[in-house]
């Protein structure tokens, strides 16, 4: 189990609001604990993908064993199907992906490195995929507007989550920003 600290949580907080663009970083760990390594910041750039503007970061070097990106306000609040290839296809690697997003905290914990690649039910990931899609439009998704109280939602969360890590061989996790204790107002800058 891995949990972080307060200060990287409001961190990835304002990462989340205060940006448009995707940022990716590597975390450290100290007993279980992790942190941003903020010397491995990466901002996204402005690309333009099938007709909209999308900010993607790139990691500046190699996956290593604990890395983390937001989701900014501006885009969806769950992992892609991209997001959740990267662990699987890097496994070796990748122990742990961190991703920050409007609705809050998502995790992907690679438990069990000796899965098979062919075992990984794509067309099943994709379809709760689309199914977080569906409750965020449900929820009437606009770009600029964050629904701060999720948790008439998280029954159903919880349960394409524990979908997404049948078909995936991963653990995922949600916990929503209401459930991570920010000690302070978060102001964007």
């Amino acid at each position: 189990m891995y949990g972080l600290d307060a200060d990287t949580i409001k961190y990835l907080y304002e990462l989340v609001f205060c940006n448009k663009f995707e940022v990716c970083m590597y975390m450290n760990i100290k007993n279980n604990i992790l942190y941003v390594n903020k010397s491995t910041i990466n901002e996204g750039e402005e690309l333009l993908e099938k007709g909209s503007i999308r900010g993607l970061c790139r990691y500046k070097y190699k996956y290593e064993k604990y890395i983390c990106h937001t989701h900014p306000y501006t885009t969806r609040s769950y992992p892609s199907l991209e997001d959740i290839l990267k662990v699987i296809k890097h496994k070796l690697l990748i122990d742990v992906s961190i991703i920050s997003t409007r609705w809050g905290i998502w995790t992907l914990v690679n438990k069990n490195k000796n899965f098979k690649e062919s075992d990984i039910n794509i067309n099943k990931i994709n379809e709760y995929i689309n199914k977080l899609g569906y409750l965020e439009n449900s929820l009437g998704y606009k770009e600029n507007i964050y629904v701060k109280d999720i948790s008439p939602y998280l029954t159903n969360i919880k349960d394409i989550c524990n979908k997404l890590s049948k078909y995936s061989f991963l653990h995922i996790k949600f916990v929503e920003w209401n459930r991570l204790q920010l000690n302070e107002d978060v102001i964007c800058d």
